[in-house]
């Protein structure tokens, strides 16, 4: 027995391949699709659809921090990029599965951190970087994303793209879920 079990996440856990390998992460709209939390799909994958779904609402939410976000906004440019960069778990899990496990079991998990070159990072131009800017300045004429340089107003757009080095998974334990856990949302940082 582990100190500190949850016995509904211990018999999950062990519900697949008796807890001696972990379920394997195969998509993220499998993830989501668990109606859980997960929102990798919706909030972090320009398809056109979800939350935020294009570039432009990317930089939205950058330049209003709606939905709140730091000092990025990030997200994949397509559902196979996230799938990618998002099933670097899977080799970790693999590589590290009783400390996963016993962190699963023990509703004791963190987010994890992989490297990838994938997707948009997109960054406010001015300081101060965590805070939304005015609605002033949202309506001054200054492009909302592009080149550094926008000549057709002669200043900078509002936000610039900085190259994304790493993915952040996150994950959550669940008994309902398979395995006991699920992603709640990967995204590029």
């Amino acid at each position: 027995s582990i100190p500190g079990n949850v016995p509904e996440l211990v018999q999950a856990v062990f519900n697949y391949n008796n807890g001696q390998t972990h379920r394997p992460f195969v998509s993220a709209a499998t993830e989501d699709g668990y109606n859980f939390s997960g929102h990798t799909v919706d909030s972090h994958v320009l398809n056109g659809n979800g939350q935020i779904g294009t570039l432009a609402q990317l930089a939205n939410r950058v330049v209003t921090k709606v939905p709140k976000c730091g000092v990025w906004a990030t997200a994949f440019n397509t559902l196979v990029e996230a799938n990618n960069a998002i099933s670097q778990i899977n080799g970790d899990m693999t590589n590290q599965w009783p400390t996963y496990r016993t962190n699963i079991v023990t509703n004791r998990l963190e987010e994890y951190h992989f490297n990838n070159i994938t997707g948009v990072k997109f960054e406010k131009n001015d300081a101060p970087k965590g805070s939304p800017y005015s609605q002033a300045d949202i309506n001054g004429g200054r492009p909302l994303f592009g080149p550094v340089a926008a000549p057709v107003v002669g200043q900078p757009p509002l936000v610039f793209s900085v190259a994304p080095t790493k993915v952040r998974v996150s994950i959550d334990a669940k008994a309902e879920a398979p395995g006991g856990w699920y992603v709640v949302t990967g995204f590029p940082e």
